[in-house]
């Protein structure tokens, strides 16, 4: 009879231990699953920043180009009424050197709105791996606690396998992203 106890007692000690095993993944995906969901939060607000960087880019572009536009038509306007006093000529002169000027700025503007496009994008980019980074945690998180209730190892197993392929994929955009 003691035998059969000892038994007894021994598995229930050794089924004890796989469920700290498996709390202790749990414990561990959970951690996982604030680092990136603090990076996807990140990876978020610098796509936002990039985007209202870049708005306020076009909308200075579009005001340099109002302005271009104007000063070219005052221009046009004086060209064709004759340019004959001093004064006239001095105001062309002004007026033709502020457009190159401008046009020179909008190109600057122009590049300037597009860089933050760029990074807006990569940023958006590496949201979107974040969110399956995310998902793959939440999914590793459940499986792991449905192999406690269903006492299935397998289920643990299998949460290892993805959890890790979301730290993977988490590491990877932080670093190389």
């Amino acid at each position: 009879m003691s035998d059969v106890a000892d038994q007894i007692e021994k598995a229930e000690e050794a089924h004890h231990t796989g469920h700290k095993k498996v709390a202790l993944l749990i414990a561990i995906l959970a951690a996982l699953l604030a680092f990136l969901d603090h990076g996807e939060k990140e990876a978020h607000t610098e796509a936002f920043q990039a985007a209202l960087e870049a708005n306020d880019q076009w909308s200075y572009f579009q005001s340099k180009s109002i302005k271009y536009h104007q000063i070219e038509g005052d221009a046009t306007l004086l060209l064709s009424l004759g340019v004959g006093t001093p004064g006239q000529k001095a105001a062309l002169s002004n007026w033709l050197t502020q457009a190159e000027q401008i046009d020179s700025e909008k190109k600057e503007i122009q590049l300037a709105a597009k860089e933050q496009m760029v990074k807006r994008d990569e940023a958006l980019h590496a949201l979107h791996y974040y969110e399956i980074a995310v998902a793959a945690v939440q999914i590793a998180m459940v499986m792991a606690t449905a192999s406690v209730i269903t006492e299935v190892t397998l289920l643990a197993y299998g949460s290892m396998v993805i959890g890790s392929l979301a730290f993977a994929l988490g590491t990877f955009v932080k670093f190389f992203l």
